[in-house]
């Protein structure tokens, strides 16, 4: 068996394995798969395009790339592989498993040649009782080139079955190590479900968070716009003396504030749109923002739900 026809074979077992744990309640198992996958890479570049092509990530979208791309995610399936894939190796303990071999000696003696040529053919299981059974067969040929000897060829079937009496006979302690492994699987697939689900609750978080510091710098922006505006007009009220100069003073020290706040929001946003597309493993040069219509959505939701 090839290297290629191996990797798949012991992805079938691994998935294999994994469906057999899963149960109805989890849902519709996304997508577990650890090797790259051209229909996944496929979405998130449909993603990624449309978020340049709009400077808008939203909601939906940032959880798909969360589950497709993300790498705490990616990471926790290719946990669940590797659990599901040492069941698979606890399983081929017990799989039957063919020997075979074959080898030809050349031999000289005087004027006599020959070639010796031997080949057998067997196999070989672990039962759970701890008993060990196999079977071959040996074939085995004289080849006479030279000499006065004679040609021949003959046949050996050999059976045999070895069983523990003492030490390695109890069928418990055989299946140990295979229980463990499916056991093993069965806790990381739940354990890979409760994660899906705080896992896509976080991501949720951080959007509305994002969202949140979002709303804020802008509304830090257009507030520094209203006190610029109101600074101007109480300039030209003191200049023809109709208001104080130190209620300018005062407008002037708040608009000062209001750049401070803007800057510390617009810094504040900045760093959590950093770790969002850390998260979501979004490139660091595309540019977007959340929609904020979720935000004022979920907002308005909440103010409906609460009478206020």
């Amino acid at each position: 068996m090839d290297t290629q026809k191996a990797i798949t074979q012991a992805d079938q077992k691994a998935y294999s394995a994994i469906q057999s744990k899963w149960q109805d309640t989890y849902g519709t198992p996304t997508d577990i798969s650890v090797d790259p996958n051209e229909h996944r890479q496929a979405m998130v570049d449909a993603i990624l395009e449309d978020t340049r092509r709009t400077q808008t990530l939203g909601l939906e979208q940032a959880i798909q790339l969360a589950v497709l791309a993300g790498p705490e995610y990616r990471d926790r399936v290719e946990q669940l592989y590797l659990t599901a894939l040492e069941q698979w190796d606890a399983e081929h303990l017990y799989a039957l498993i063919p020997m075979g071999g074959a080898m030809s000696v050349y031999q000289t003696n005087g004027t006599d040649e020959t070639i010796t040529s031997q080949g057998y053919l067997g196999v070989q299981q672990l039962l759970s009782t701890g008993a060990t059974v196999a079977a071959d067969i040996t074939l085995s040929s004289l080849d006479v080139l030279t000499g006065n000897l004679k040609s021949g060829s003959s046949s050996i079937f050999r059976t045999a079955v070895v069983q523990p009496l003492l030490r390695g006979a109890d069928r418990v302690a055989v299946l140990e190590t295979l229980t463990q492994a499916q056991q093993n699987t069965l806790y990381a697939v739940r354990d890979f479900n409760r994660f899906r689900k705080t896992y896509c609750a976080s991501i949720v978080s951080d959007y509305y968070q994002l969202s949140a510091l979002s709303l804020r710098t802008q509304n830090a922006a257009d507030n520094i716009r209203q006190l610029q505006r109101l600074v101007e007009q109480m300039t030209d009220l003191v200049s023809v003396g109709r208001l104080g100069r130190y209620e300018l003073q005062e407008a002037q020290q708040d608009l000062l504030k209001a750049h401070d706040e803007y800057l510390d929001f617009q810094r504040s946003y900045a760093e959590a749109l950093d770790l969002f597309k850390v998260r979501l493993n979004i490139p660091p040069h595309v540019e977007f923002e959340p929609d904020l219509s979720q935000w004022l959505m979920l907002s308005e939701s909440i103010f409906a739900e609460n009478g206020w």
